[in-house]
């Protein structure tokens, strides 16, 4: 009846803010989904729609319980704020806690780091450990603090801390912990999550926009001499612009240390809202400096993906560089990034590891202290389905030095993460209990130990903690620093003298396939 319309027209108004809209809506009033408050759910153009999307089973993402995160991130950790610590001896009596110094000064990595569970876990951890590092140097103000009532208000607990596990959570999220990932909206949850761990009620949302990025993580340059010789191998880079003049690269790292002091300053700026808007101008300031290394880098990303494109890449950048033909080589970036690129996939935006976080590659000791998380998990012959054939090739070429198989996504992610550590650099990583197994364990795991780096701690496979997810899942923890003999590695529980490949405790062998079974059988369709 008329009291019913103009009922109807009233609500779907509301929300819709347009006549021609609502009486185009009223005939579907009945059978429009309401929301928690019964309105209408109306759509409009340009505003954000969420629903499920067949990206996240198509990238292999799975989310991660609190406690499996808490777990991984401990582990990786404990051997960067104890020294000495678990590399030198099991006896924890012995270990020592590093300074508050340097623990601040640790640089933490998750490189697919979704809603940001591992970096609130690493968060947690690390806070606990500065307020640790504070009372044992006899911080008087941090000591009474400690013992201060809880801030009052109406969030959870662990939101309304002590006012110093506050300021210790912000002052590891704003020094330590960085964090990328393919996929926009998660970023953003990621900002959230860290907002949520480390909320003081007095204070505005903390600043992150230089610490959590989107990107491709596997694809982009990680070391600033691939830049310099516009190749993602240096030394074959060096060969091949022998005779071509590179010059105008030689600027690259006067670039990179302007705007890694600019970035280290941003740490200084307080969280208020003129403070957040000078962050905002200097962050804007330090991309605009960096937006001619980062065309360069794309074309180098690019010219991966078609292959045999090195030489073409250097001329479209010196072009770019001396000729001012910089919409000829965005154009020729953005052709060559969407090579072999599938249909429904996310389009690709390379990672430039340096250009992105110049502070952590321009130091004494390059790269990341610490990646943890838990990559994406899609099996081998999923590969070229879900990524396209070229990025595959660009895997096998640029991550893995050429050796092929059947590898889950994850070994890729195992191979980029140790990668970007520096020296001393640990991982703590969880993967579908194929990282073990076969061609995964072939082209991650095998390459990993052989270079050098040592497995601690391993979960071999363990049912997934859900009970609608049937997968088995696998766990480990990598040092590349020297472990001393006394030290404890740990497989599975137990402790052991070394833990293989495999993730079977002693030296391991690579299992060779055995004569005997040569066409007894074969992978079906």
């Amino acid at each position: 009846d008329g009291d019913e319309r103009l009922q109807a027209e009233s609500r779907l108004y509301a929300v819709a803010k347009d006549h021609p809209l609502v009486q185009r809506l009223l005939p579907y009033y009945q059978i429009i989904r309401r929301d928690l408050r019964g309105d209408p759910v109306v759509i409009l153009p340009g505003q954000l729609y969420v629903t499920e999307s067949a990206l996240r089973a198509s990238t292999g993402t799975h989310y991660t319980p609190r406690f499996l995160a808490e777990q991984v991130a401990e582990g990786a950790l404990e051997p960067l704020v104890y020294n000495p610590g678990p590399l030198q001896t099991a006896d924890r009596s012995q270990w020592k806690l590093r300074s508050a110094e340097e623990i601040l000064a640790l640089r933490i990595a998750d490189i697919a780091m979704g809603s940001g569970a591992f970096l609130v876990a690493a968060c947690r951890y690390l806070a606990g450990k500065l307020l640790e590092a504070w009372s044992l140097k006899g911080n008087v103000d941090a000591l009474r603090a400690l013992s201060a009532s809880p801030v009052e208000s109406g969030l959870d607990l662990d939101v309304a801390a002590d006012p110093l596990v506050i300021n210790a959570r912000r002052a590891i999220i704003e020094h330590c912990l960085y964090g990328v990932d393919i996929n926009e909206m998660a970023v953003e949850m990621a900002k959230l999550s860290l907002w949520l761990v480390s909320m003081d009620p007095g204070r505005p949302f903390t600043f992150l926009d230089d610490k959590l990025a989107v990107g491709d993580s596997l694809l982009g340059i990680t070391s600033i001499e691939q830049l310099e010789w516009l190749h993602l191998n240096p030394a074959e880079g060096r060969k091949l612009h022998e005779d071509t003049l590179l010059d105008f690269m030689s600027g690259v790292r006067t670039v990179l240390a302007d705007v890694s002091e600019q970035r280290r300053l941003l740490i200084e700026i307080p969280d208020d809202i003129d403070g957040i808007a000078k962050k905002r101008e200097i962050l804007a300031e330090v991309q605009s400096k960096t937006k001619d290394l980062t065309l360069y880098a794309d074309l180098l990303a690019g010219a991966a993906l078609r292959t045999n494109r090195w030489l073409g890449a250097a001329k479209l950048a010196h072009d770019a560089a001396v000729d001012s033909a910089v919409v000829e080589a965005e154009r020729k970036a953005k052709e060559w990034l969407a090579t072999d690129q599938p249909d429904g996939a996310l389009d690709r935006h390379p990672l430039h590891w340096p250009l992105v976080y110049p502070e952590v590659f321009d130091r004494a000791r390059p790269g990341f202290d610490a990646v943890i998380g838990n990559p994406p998990f899609l099996g081998g012959k999923k590969l070229t389905g879900s990524l396209g054939t070229a990025y595959r090739e660009y895997m096998v070429n640029e991550i893995c030095q050429g050796v092929r198989g059947h590898a889950d996504l994850i070994a890729y992610f195992l191979l980029r993460a140790h990668e970007l550590l520096n020296s001393r650099g640990q991982t703590g990583l969880i993967a579908t209990n194929t990282l073990a197994q076969g061609d995964t364990r072939e082209v991650g795991l095998d390459q990993i130990v052989a270079a050098g780096t040592e497995i601690r701690q391993a979960v071999k496979s363990r049912a997934w903690p859900s009970k609608s997810a049937v997968l088995e899942y696998a766990a480990i923890w990598t040092s590349r620093d020297r472990i001393d003999p006394a030290a404890e590695r740990i497989a599975d529980g137990i402790a052991v003298k070394r833990i293989a490949s495999t993730l079977e405790p002693g030296e391991g062998g690579i299992p060779q396939r055995l004569q005997a079974n040569i066409g007894l059988s074969l992978i079906g369709s």
